[in-house]
């Protein structure tokens, strides 16, 4: 795993327990395409990685019942190892990392990077929006000023959540919430902000 410093893992910390705030604790709701989730770690996502992690019950299947086995910490480490490390978030200034793995873990890593490209791009960025979060999209965010940049992330994210309502008319129900969801991360982000400030 990457070495992080203090100052990273504190922030790290801070991030995680914003989103176990948000996802909260078990829920099986037959409309959600991700399945039955615990903590925002879905039944989808759990089928995706090495079986030998993701049964957690340890009958020899992936299923609900390994949702329903999860553990606070089992999940902050899925978080950390499978989106704080692997889309850098660690590199970001803390407010739009916060912002970036809210939005992997929400929407998926790629659909984040996406996101991120399209913010840029309004700015005046000229990006490919393939979701890879490479040198030329680093190199961009550098010409911007972070807290532009989040809030342009964060208003790209809400018409994001607007086009998949439009696509599937079940997830709706759905669309208030996640805007409510980027309203809290918009707030914590700045708040994180006065820390990174004061630091």
């Amino acid at each position: 795993m990457t070495e992080l410093n203090t100052q990273q893992i504190k922030n790290a910390a801070r991030m995680l327990d914003f989103i176990m705030e948000r996802e909260g604790g078990f829920v099986n709701d037959p409309k959600d395409p991700g399945g039955a989730t615990k903590y925002g770690i879905s039944l989808r996502f759990l089928k995706t990685i090495d079986p030998a992690m993701a049964d957690l019950d340890e009958d020899g299947d992936i299923d609900v019942d390994d949702i329903f086995a999860m553990t606070m910490e089992t999940a902050r480490t899925f978080y950390m190892e499978r989106f704080y490390i692997p889309m850098g978030i660690g590199w970001y200034p803390a407010p739009l990392g916060a912002a970036m793995l809210d939005t992997g873990v929400n929407m998926g890593k790629a659909a984040a990077g996406r996101i991120l490209q399209q913010a840029l791009n309004q700015s005046g960025a000229e990006l490919a929006v393939d979701g890879i979060v490479g040198p030329k999209t680093r190199t961009a965010l550098a010409f911007f000023d972070t807290m532009d940049t989040l809030r342009a992330v964060l208003l790209v994210r809400v018409f994001a959540y607007a086009a998949l309502c439009r696509k599937n008319r079940d997830l709706h129900r759905f669309f208030f919430g996640w805007v409510e969801r980027v309203r809290h991360l918009e707030s914590f982000c700045m708040d994180l902000d006065k820390k990174r400030m004061a630091a």
